[in-house]
């Protein structure tokens, strides 16, 4: 018989952890998105939370490149980019 982790760990060993809210810090908006009531409802969410927000030019994502792999990566994390799908 197969043993499973939970046979294996007692119930005074576990430890419970709440989840962690994600937030970005910063949140980038395409012009199509802004032009949708969902873009504009999703704006004003972000913008009370007082997040930084950026609204870009065109409908591409652009200048998230860091100094390195890792920089780029990085900021890709913490950023949130709002578009409408085509």
């Amino acid at each position: 018989m197969l043993n499973t982790i939970t046979d294996q760990v007692s119930g005074s060993d576990t430890q419970t952890r709440s989840p962690r809210l994600w937030i970005p810090e910063r949140v980038l908006f395409t012009p199509a998105a802004l032009d949708e009531d969902w873009g504009q409802q999703i704006l004003a969410r972000v913008q009370s939370l007082n997040l930084s927000i950026e609204e870009l030019s065109q409908n591409r994502l652009k200048g998230l490149r860091g100094e390195s792999e890792r920089d780029t990566y990085r900021t890709h994390l913490t950023s949130k980019k709002v578009q409408q799908a085509s």
